[in-house]
């Protein structure tokens, strides 16, 4: 195993009462579905949303069996979590199942979800780049905290990338101390900032890109028994579920990118890029954060450089 020494952190503050968005439920969502009912808490509430409904050959890769055929795979995968619940917090998470094709604007469920102040996990575990740009154009709206996990995989390989979007998070104050900028905004604000990072046009810009011309490798994923190992499928789910447990524990997350490859079983994660003073304030392209506004001599505030926004936390 390698270790990354880190180069950039953040730990995640999530907060209470989170809103858990898991959008797909075949291959790998039904088995992320299966590991949230040990990671939410008392107050949260989990969306299962997911159009098709299980077809018998789901059966030989999918988590589903012979009696759930002609069913709708959200409303198997929303009973199997609330079955699953710890007694602990059995009573006091809502599970909600949506039986429609995800659809941004258009989704019921976009309608559903809460309070623009909770934290929203979104859980992508679709099969098309369609499907892929609406639920990113869904976490990427502005308006509230939002985390976006997003799984895809091929025959044998594949990845998780993890967005964040105005989530507040605390940076490492080792990093903060290593420049006179850093030690100044650690002194005037502490640790804690509001924090975004696209990791999936960072590190994965192909996956909202059209596919190739159809190859056996587009085919549909129940028909492709004999080239996909169905190992694919929990590598991705694994990944994701240990990203979303860093963050839910609070661990400083020094890696939002994970690759794998089935053949042999490996996983690489890929880092934040390395932040600097000089990504923190005069580079445009590679930015990492707007350094404290400085006031105008009328006491207006002056305009900052933004790359990757970051800003001072509700402070």
């Amino acid at each position: 195993m390698i270790k990354i020494k880190p180069q950039f952190e953040v730990s995640v503050r999530p907060g209470a009462n989170r809103v858990f968005a898991l959008i797909g439920a075949g291959g790998t969502g039904a088995r992320l579905g299966m590991l949230l009912p040990r990671l939410v808490s008392p107050g949260d509430t989990i969306y299962v949303v997911d159009g098709d409904s299980v077809e018998t050959k789901n059966l030989s890769r999918q988590h589903f069996l012979a009696g759930d055929v002609g069913q709708p795979k959200a409303d198997i995968i929303a009973r199997r979590i609330q079955a699953s619940m710890p007694p602990a917090v059995k009573d006091n998470v809502q599970v909600i199942s949506i039986a429609e094709k995800f659809e941004y604007p258009m989704s019921s469920f976009t309608r559903l979800v809460g309070s623009p102040a909770q934290l929203m996990i979104i859980l992508g575990c679709v099969d098309n780049y369609e499907a892929r740009n609406m639920a990113y154009a869904f976490a990427n709206r502005a308006y509230r905290p939002r985390i976006y996990i997003d799984c895809g995989n091929d025959m044998r390989w594949g990845q998780v990338v993890m967005n964040l979007q105005n989530v507040v998070v605390e940076i490492n104050q080792s990093w903060l101390k290593s420049s006179k900028l850093g030690a100044q905004v650690l002194k005037h604000y502490g640790p804690e900032f509001q924090f975004s990072f696209d990791s999936m046009k960072h590190y994965a810009p192909g996956l909202l890109e059209p596919p190739p011309a159809p190859t056996e490798v587009a085919a549909d994923c129940g028909i492709r028994l004999d080239t996909q190992t169905v190992s694919a499928n929990q590598m991705a789910a694994t990944a994701a579920g240990a990203l979303l447990a860093q963050l839910l524990d609070g661990l400083p997350i020094s890696a939002p990118c994970v690759e794998f490859s089935t053949v042999p079983p490996i996983m690489n994660a890929r880092a934040f890029p390395p932040a600097s003073p000089y990504h923190w304030n005069h580079s445009e392209h590679n930015s990492w954060f707007t350094s404290p506004p400085k006031e105008k001599a009328d006491g207006a505030q002056a305009k900052t450089e933004t790359g990757v926004p970051v800003q001072p936390a509700g402070r």
